[in-house]
């Protein structure tokens, strides 16, 4: 693509851009605040949009690029990255979802003149993996080459803590700055998807929504799926999403005698616009891994939906127990069915936590007033900054 006269900010994404989620939702309220500064937007993936989300992006100041090999650092990624920074001149690059402990890509930046360096630390971990100090020799060579980062933002208090532990980049260049959520994209046309599906309006949705992995709990939802409908069979759990335990999770469900009570829809490629959360009851997310951050859990919360979780990663973050919704230890099914049995029971209750859960995304999780913080953060000036800094972890 032609490069802008305009001055550029490149955002880099390991990400293969399949629906319209969070980093898409991200994407586009950056531009936009960056087109509000005089900026072109530079939006890097590692694969082509599919169409809908080409669409949702598109801007006069956006221009999208493809960086297939940016996960390969000391290869493709290396080159490519060259390409972007020669032809776009960058005053700024971002990078996403592409790793940075051990990579070149900062020392690429600076000698291509980018003035500004950042990266944003969205790994989830392995439950019980250790926040430990990276070995000697390997921390090192990481503080040498992470010496150009800017800056490394951290989607959670969780996530900034497990960084420090590291020692790979000094903690005065660690900062939180949370995922957020399009609260403007919020749809009530939850009624519209219940129609499209043959769900009935008065019936109970329970909803997961992301990878149908071993990591997100797909077996624990359905083991307390039985123990729900065993004492109120109108309930219909909705797991939408797509992964690789997809099949194993459709025959256990099968085994269980679930078919009919739970239903595998797919990918969405736009879960707000489809009405997947409006349509829900109840949320759940019960990850087995260390969230970074849980933007599936802001998303039903913004909805106004009363979320169930594990207590794991940065999920504590977002849901107070018992107020907002509910937490369960990872992988108590038993305990994640007390809990939808409780909110399936008590329709007041479901209204109180939504509407805490909702307030609650407005005040911390608002996706316009976390792209402000962040162009300040990059210096730039925008026309219409907002009235409310949001706080950092230092």
């Amino acid at each position: 693509m032609t490069p802008s006269k305009r001055p550029t900010v490149v955002s880099v994404f390991g990400v293969n851009p399949r629906r319209i989620g969070g980093v898409e939702m991200f994407s586009r309220e950056l531009s936009r605040q960056l087109d509000d500064a005089g900026f072109t937007s530079v939006l890097s993936f590692q694969r082509p949009p599919v169409e809908i989300v080409r669409d949702f992006l598109q801007a006069p100041n956006v221009k999208i690029e493809v960086t297939p090999g940016i996960l390969r650092p000391y290869g493709a990624g290396a080159a490519q990255l060259i390409d972007l920074v020669r032809r776009y001149k960058p005053s700024t690059v971002h990078f996403q979802f592409t790793g940075y402990f051990m990579t070149p890509f900062p020392a690429i930046c600076r000698l291509g003149g980018v003035r500004r360096v950042f990266f944003t630390d969205q790994e989830s971990e392995r439950f019980g993996c250790a926040s430990a100090s990276t070995f000697l020799p390997k921390r090192l060579i990481a503080r040498l080459l992470n010496a150009r980062i800017g800056q490394v933002l951290s989607v959670s208090d969780f996530k900034a803590r497990s960084l420090e532990a590291r020692h790979v980049i000094p903690a005065t260049r660690i900062r939180r700055l949370y995922n957020a959520v399009d609260i403007a994209r919020v749809s009530s046309n939850g009624a519209a998807f219940r129609r499209r599906h043959g769900i009935a309006d008065d019936r109970l949705i329970v909803a997961q929504v992301g990878q149908v992995i071993p990591e997100k709990g797909v077996e624990d939802l359905l083991q307390a799926a039985r123990i729900v409908t065993a004492k109120d069979p109108s309930a219909l759990f909705l797991i939408v999403g797509e992964g690789s335990g997809e099949q194993t999770y459709k025959r256990m469900a099968g085994e269980w005698g679930l078919d009919g009570v739970v239903r595998f829809l797919g990918p969405s490629q736009d879960p707000f616009g489809d009405g997947v959360f409006a349509a829900a009851d109840i949320a759940c997310t019960p990850s087995r891994w260390q969230e970074a951050f849980g933007w599936s859990i802001a998303e039903g919360m913004a909805h106004a939906k009363p979320v169930i979780a594990t207590r794991v990663g940065a999920i504590p973050e977002l849901i107070e127990d018992g107020v907002n919704g509910f937490l369960v230890d990872r992988g108590d099914a038993v305990a994640m069915a007390d809990r939808m049995l409780r909110l399936a029971a008590d329709p007041q209750l479901r209204m109180r936590m939504g509407q805490a859960a909702q307030l609650l995304v407005r005040e911390r999780f608002d996706l316009k007033q976390q792209v402000s913080e962040l162009i300040q953060l990059y210096g730039l000036k925008v026309t219409a900054p907002v009235a409310r800094a949001v706080s950092l972890h230092r």
